[in-house]
């Protein structure tokens, strides 16, 4: 009787994914992520000023001798000026709506990270956001305006460089940042916007439905082996007589099975009717 062929050795090296490994690849690209997201966010700071310093009306004011509101040596030219609550609007209403955009365009491309530290990060970056507009737009023709106001003379007509007055920057303890008022219309609008497509998603874990379950997207590699399923894509499930490591898939040549023994001499022939 033929002895069944050698059964190849199992190779327990590719039923073991390194799920260890991936999520701790996939926690620091999260991270890189997020901070990505931060920058980018604060970066908007940016084109947030100049625009709000070419569309906010600016106060005309006087020069005199004297010291008059709002600065020393100069006082409205109008009775009741409006241009300085309207440069607060329009910085709040452009900052709703870079807060929006941004909340958007994260939630959009970076759908494969949706969840809270990338909300997190991309509020923090727009408190960052408001900060930076401000201090580019309040810095827009500043130079040129104490320059004419310290040697201009009396009767002139100056035009004021922009700033927000529902807004305090500070620290606490000196260390910890303190933004109030109208500087954090940013962060308001891209935390609410982000918020609620969160709420209005369909997925529950806030992925797109496509990706194939169990796949690690920070995997570069591919799918990869299910850990729940010790066989793994390409390996045949364990019969109960013994494994089988070889599936239909497999290129190996197989052993061809042993013809069955002829019957010895002098058996007994079947009975015959």
């Amino acid at each position: 009787m033929s002895t069944p062929p050698d059964e190849p050795a199992q190779d327990t090296s590719v039923l073991r994914a390194p799920s260890g490994g991936r999520a701790q690849a996939r926690r620091r690209a999260g991270a890189l992520v997020a901070a990505a997201v931060a920058v980018g966010t604060a970066a908007l700071g940016l084109p947030y000023g100049l625009l709000w310093a070419a569309v906010a009306p600016r106060a005309q004011v006087v020069v005199v001798a004297g010291g008059y509101y709002p600065a020393d040596g100069l006082y409205p030219a109008a009775a009741q000026p409006e241009q300085f609550v309207a440069g607060d609007g329009w910085f709040l209403l452009l900052g709703f709506a870079f807060g929006a955009a941004a909340a958007l365009v994260v939630w959009v491309v970076g759908r494969r990270w949706r969840g809270p530290l990338v909300l997190l990060a991309l509020t923090a970056g727009a408190v960052g956001g408001g900060v930076l507009a401000w201090w580019v737009g309040h810095g827009v023709g500043l130079a040129e305006f104490e320059r004419l106001r310290d040697t201009a003379p009396p009767q002139t007509r100056l035009r004021m460089p922009l700033d927000v007055h529902i807004a305090e920057l500070g620290t606490w303890w000196r260390v910890v940042p303190k933004v109030y008022g109208v500087l954090l219309a940013q962060a308001i609008a891209a935390a609410v916007s982000y918020t609620l497509l969160a709420g209005w998603s369909g997925h529950p874990a806030l992925r797109p439905a496509s990706q194939p379950a169990g796949r690690d997207p920070a995997d570069p590699t591919g799918p990869g082996l299910d850990i729940a399923d010790p066989t793994g894509p390409g390996l045949a499930r364990p019969h109960p007589s013994g494994p089988q490591l070889l599936s239909s898939d497999s290129t190996a040549r197989q052993a061809p099975t042993t013809a069955p023994a002829p019957p010895a001499p002098g058996a007994a022939e079947p009975l015959r009717d």
